[in-house]
């Protein structure tokens, strides 16, 4: 018994309708989770910008710090050399006395 060419068809297209339902839930998951993929990227790009802005944040917070240090620093040397001047002017007007 040969198989005709009605017969080869008929067999394709059942091969072909089984194939499509067994692989329709793959496809939907392979959607949902393309779905969910975009929302993870979503997040992940907005968390990224997030840590970006704290950052530069930071390193603002550094550059103040070290700047209010700075001076601090020219502060004391500032008071260090009132001091010194004080000390001299009042030798300079004892000597003067």
């Amino acid at each position: 018994m040969a198989l005709t060419n009605e017969d080869l068809q008929s067999m394709a297209a059942l091969i072909n309708q089984t194939l499509d339902e067994k692989l329709k839930p793959i496809t939907r998951q392979g959607e949902e989770t393309f779905k969910e993929l975009m929302i993870v990227e979503k997040h992940v790009i907005a968390n990224h910008d997030s840590l970006k802005e704290l950052h530069t944040k930071y390193d603002t917070l550094l550059l103040k710090a070290d700047n209010t240090d700075l001076l601090l620093k020219l502060i004391n040397r500032q008071s260090e050399e009132m001091d010194m001047l004080k000390t001299r002017v009042d030798q300079l007007e004892r000597r003067m006395a």
